[in-house]
């Protein structure tokens, strides 16, 4: 689980899950829906390993529903999206004109 920064307070968590027949469905890590706000995780990404089947991936309530197509046994690794619980609605205030030249002049420096 890692936090990413930007202008909302996002975690994210991935998961290896294997699947068989085309289907699985698993629970979501406790700890990780603990600190989302409820309703909030989403399958933001899905993929097989060098695999160019088609995955849906799909959260509902505290689990994750994954199938894949042609139906196959394989290992899918999804990545999960959740808002910080507490955080819903809140995103950081837009920069000032200033703000901004100042983070692009720093970032220029950071990369000479």
């Amino acid at each position: 689980m890692h936090a990413i920064e930007g202008a909302e307070c996002w975690f994210k968590d991935t998961v290896s899950i294997p699947v068989q027949d085309g289907h699985a469905v698993v629970h979501i890590d406790p700890t990780f829906a603990e600190c989302c706000e409820p309703g909030s995780v989403l399958a933001q990404h899905a993929a097989v390993h060098g695999s160019d089947v088609r995955i849906a991936a799909r959260v509902e309530g505290n689990r994750l529903h994954v199938s894949i197509s042609p139906p196959a046994t394989a290992i899918v690794t999804v990545t999960l999206a959740g808002l910080r619980r507490g955080y819903s609605g809140l995103r950081l205030p837009l920069c000032t004109r200033e703000q901004y030249l100042n983070n692009l002049a720093f970032y220029a420096r950071a990369h000479a």
